[in-house]
C-alpha cells in the first residue's frame, strides 16, 4: 500500500538485493553444517564484480578462487590463489563490506532430530529459510524499505544427485515461496524490521563463473575454519584468524567495536539450550595463523 503524499500517492520505498549462498559441511559425517550468504545491492553488484575481477588480476590469478583448493603458500605460480584470497579479505575488511554484508549461520547438526530431514539437503534448504530471513532484518532493515526484491544465486556444483540420496533437491521451488511466507507472517505479527518481500527468481550459477559466489565461499571458508580448524595450511589458518577477530569484534556492543563493520555481519549459531540462534562468537576457536601474513 502506497502511502499518500501531498500531490497524490507516494512510490513506497523499494529495494532490490542480489544474494548469493554457498555451503561448507555437506557431508553427513560434518558435525557443522554452515551456510554463507552475501547481501549485495542489485545496483551495486556490477561495481562489486569488477573490483573483485581487478583485485584478483593484480594478484596474477587467473583460477577460480575456492577456499578448498587455497595452497599451502602465496608464492608464483598456483600461490596466486593465495595472495588474491587473502587480497579479498583485505579488502572486504576495508571497503568492500560497506557494498556487501556477510552472514554465517553454523548449525550444530549433532544437537538436531535428524528424523525431521529425510536428506541432509533438505536441512540445509530449511535453514537457509533462517538464515535470509533473519538477514533481512539486520543488513536491510534500518534503510526501512516498503518493498524488497531479492534474487538468490547458488552454487550447482552444490546440488547432490537423485542417484545418490533418493530425493529431488527442491532449493528453486521451496526456498522463495517458504521465505515470503515467513516475512509476511513477521510482518503481520508486527516486526517492523521486515518490508513486503518479493522473491523474484533462483538461479543456480557455476561459480567458476560468479565472483561473487566465490566471494561467498571465501568468506565462509574463513569463518568454517574458525569453528572447526579443519586444516593446519598457513593461508587457511590465516583466514580463519582474520574471521575469529572479526566475529569477536562484532559480537561486541556496537560503540566497542573496533572494525566499523557492525549490521555488515551477521556471525551466529544454532541451537542454543532455548533451541534459538545465537552468537557465533561463543564457539570460535582462536586459529594458529600468521597474522602478518593477512597485513602484508
Amino acid at each position: 500500500m502506497t502511502e499518500a503524499g501531498l500531490f497524490g500517492p507516494l512510490d513506497p520505498l523499494a529495494g532490490e538485493y542480489t544474494v548469493f549462498q554457498d555451503e561448507s559441511g555437506v557431508r553427513g559425517s560434518d558435525r557443522w553444517l554452515i551456510l554463507g550468504f552475501l547481501f549485495v545491492p542489485t545496483g551495486m553488484l556490477d561495481s562489486l564484480v569488477a573490483i573483485l575481477d581487478q583485485t584478483k588480476t593484480a594478484c596474477g590469478c587467473y583460477q577460480e578462487i575456492h577456499f578448498t583448493a587455497l595452497p599451502k603458500t602465496c608464492g608464483e605460480g598456483y600461490g596466486s590463489r593465495g595472495r588474491a584470497a587473502l587480497r579479498w579479505m583485505r579488502e572486504y575488511k576495508t571497503t568492500w563490506h560497506k557494498r556487501a554484508g556477510f552472514t554465517a549461520l553454523a548449525i550444530d547438526t549433532h544437537e538436531l532430530d535428524r528424523t525431521a530431514f529425510p536428506t541432509r539437503f533438505y536441512m540445509q534448504n530449511r535453514f537457509c529459510v533462517m538464515a535470509i530471513k533473519t538477514s533481512i532484518a539486520w543488513h536491510i532493515g534500518p534503510e526501512k524499505l516498503q518493498e524488497l526484491e531479492l534474487k538468490i544465486v547458488y552454487d550447482r556444483h552444490d546440488l547432490p544427485a537423485k542417484s545418490k540420496t533418493g530425493y529431488d533437491d527442491n532449493y528453486a521451488t521451496y526456498v522463495g515461496p517458504r521465505l515470503e511466507a515467513e516475512v509476511s507472517a513477521a510482518r503481520l505479527s508486527g516486526k517492523k524490521d521486515y518490508p513486503n518481500l518479493k522473491v523474484a527468481t533462483v538461479t543456480a550459477e557455476d561459480s567458476a563463473d560468479s565472483l561473487p559466489l566465490q566471494l561467498t565461499d571465501l568468506l565462509l571458508g574463513a569463518v568454517s575454519q574458525a569453528v572447526t580448524h579443519g586444516s593446519a595450511q598457513v593461508v587457511k589458518s590465516t583466514l580463519g584468524l582474520a574471521a575469529t577477530h572479526w566475529c569477536m569484534d562484532v559480537s561486541q556492543s556496537p560503540w566497542l567495536q573496533q572494525l566499523g563493520m557492525h549490521r555488515r555481519l551477521n556471525l551466529l549459531a544454532f541451537p542454543d539450550e532455548n533451541r534459538e540462534m545465537y552468537d557465533l562468537a561463543n564457539i570460535v576457536q582462536e586459529a594458529s595463523g600468521d597474522p602478518e601474513l593477512f597485513q602484508t
